[in-house]
């Protein structure tokens, strides 16, 4: 049978414009749907694809399960319209706080391009990590971080990744109050 590709307008509802609103009889094993939908104004486009065997808890916008014979059959997020998942904690403080989590069962590799900023003082960079879907043995760093130390001292400021419980995270730790941190997240 022939993959379909489908659009949609929005991710969830059970709707006939909603991904999750497609009966999961009619779905095989790769197929593919782009979701175009209007965020503050701007155009923004998610892709799914479908795995016929994951089964995975929903969590939008990176699992949705059809809401009609689900089965074992679940979306898996590709990517997105801004080039990935963006994720933002506008109030970082003192001691540890979380950026973004996600369930290790859709993907093998993460990238996550930051921001991190308190007022003029900022610096940017990316984390790559490795972790595995099948254990929660924790995550394993290739390239770990690489960052452009901007205007000011964020030294006091550091990105971790973690695997628990089946969820990867990115996990702030600062030393002071008041940072605003700002990830853009890429899976393969």
């Amino acid at each position: 049978m022939a993959r379909t590709f489908y659009t949609k307008t929005a991710l969830l509802g059970g709707t006939s414009i909603s991904l999750d609103g497609i009966n999961g009889d009619l779905l095989i094993d790769g197929d593919i749907c782009y979701t175009f939908l209007s965020v503050s104004g701007s155009p923004f486009q998610y892709t799914h694809q479908l795995d016929d065997d994951l089964s995975g808890a929903e969590s939008s916008p990176d699992i949705i399960n059809p809401d009609t014979n689900a089965g074992t059959k679940s979306w898996r997020l590709l990517n997105s319209g801004s080039g990935g998942i963006i994720a933002t904690n506008t109030n970082v403080d003192t001691g540890v706080e979380q950026i973004d989590t996600f369930p290790d069962t859709i993907g093998d590799a993460v990238f996550w391009d930051y921001l991190i900023k308190r007022n003029e003082i900022m610096r940017s960079g990316t984390i790559v990590s490795v972790f595995s879907g099948t254990s929660d043995t924790g995550a394993f760093f290739s390239g770990a971080s690489t960052g452009l130390t901007g205007h000011g001292d964020t030294s006091g400021v550091s990105l971790t990744v973690g695997v628990s419980g089946g969820t990867v995270s990115l996990v702030a730790s600062a030393q002071s109050d008041n940072w605003t941190i700002t990830a853009i997240r890429r899976l393969i």
